[in-house]
């Protein structure tokens, strides 16, 4: 047995000297003075979006039907337009390529048409892109990163945002397309200095009770190395029609949007164009629970629909039926439903 393994070791080591020899150093050895001088050489990293966006490449997360898209367009024509954008956070202005997996252009035109049949400005600054082939086709990860490098440099495109991860890697469990994928635009950043964010989606079994985290992202042992900041979205428990930005990773000097100082925005609708406007800071433990439901008693068609859907229900009329009555989709009315729950146990915990 001893010699057999021995023979094994023989034959190992006989492979290892047919391995082609690496000819060159793998390193860059300097003096960490010297470090230091050549970094001072160097740009210094600059904000895209005044201490939220910031060079390099980011991930902003947030589960479906929450207005992620709509929030990275909206962001994306400020900086293309160089105007202060979400809480009058200051801009600098790039040329942007949005890389589009969601949307087809009557969609797009439906969104950003108002009620008189107007159809909304960008920036010329503003491109958008959308795959002409199938994510399945093989070397679809490599042509990818190809055509974004060739678009880069033919449109000066300075800010890159790619809607969405799971579009893009049909199976975000598998390592090595993740790997692939990430690695790929890490060496585009280093050739090109564009500076990339990609939007993303949560594991589906986080918490929201529990404060977000950079590993709520779906894929995210994978690459969050690769991150230089990471942005999380979430729905407020406390106010449905809200929801909250936090920043969850920078390599910045400061985070100044950390658990204690999020971002609180609504989405309006301004004249049949959705558009998310600014609210508050707070601190994200007031929107993890269903601390109350006294903002609805501030919203008059909210007041009179849940009075509709109490009555019908006290009539025993089912959900569907209570759908076609107020012209709203039956999801809404559960909705609606665990709202007047919650209404319903405080008002209990009121009268103990």
């Amino acid at each position: 047995m001893f010699f057999s393994i021995k023979n094994k070791c023989y034959m190992n080591l006989d492979i290892e000297k047919n391995l082609i020899p690496i000819n060159k150093s793998v390193f860059n050895i300097r003096t960490l003075n010297q470090c230091i001088q050549d970094g001072a050489k160097q740009p210094d990293l600059e904000y895209i979006i005044d201490r939220l966006i910031e060079e390099g490449i980011g991930v902003y997360f947030a589960k479906s039907n929450q207005g992620k898209t709509t929030l990275g367009v909206q962001m994306l024509d400020d900086i293309a337009l160089g105007r202060n954008s979400i809480a009058n956070l200051r801009t600098n202005k790039r040329t942007c390529l949005y890389i589009d997996c969601e949307m087809d252009d009557r969609q797009i035109k439906n969104r950003y048409t108002d009620k008189d049949g107007n159809h909304k400005q960008f920036s010329e600054n503003f491109y958008r892109a959308t795959l002409t082939i199938n994510i399945l086709e093989k070397d679809f990860l490599k042509n990818l990163i190809q055509s974004i490098k060739r678009s880069v440099l033919e449109y000066n495109i300075d800010f890159l945002l790619i809607d969405n991860l799971m579009t893009i890697i049909y199976d975000l469990n598998k390592p090595n397309l993740v790997l692939e994928f990430m690695l790929g635009l890490k060496k585009l950043r280093e050739e090109t200095t564009i500076s990339i964010l990609i939007i993303a989606h949560p594991r589906k079994e986080i918490d929201l009770n529990q404060e977000m985290d950079q590993n709520d992202i779906f894929g995210s042992s994978y690459i969050g190395n690769f991150l230089d900041y990471v942005i999380g979205m979430r729905r407020s428990r406390s106010n449905p029609k809200q929801v909250i930005l936090r920043l969850l990773k920078t390599r910045m000097d400061e985070n100044h949007f950390n658990s204690e100082n999020v971002l609180v925005l609504e989405l309006q609708n301004k004249n049949g164009i959705p558009v998310f406007e600014f609210i508050k800071f707070d601190s994200e433990t007031n929107h993890l629970n269903n601390i109350g439901t006294d903002f609805i008693k501030s919203d008059e068609k909210m007041v009179s629909e849940l009075d509709i859907i109490k009555k019908c229900k006290t009539l025993g009329i089912a959900n569907t039926t209570i759908a076609k009555i107020l012209s709203i989709s039956e999801k809404t009315v559960r909705n609606k439903l665990k709202l007047l729950e919650i209404d319903s146990q405080q008002l209990m915990l009121k009268s103990e």
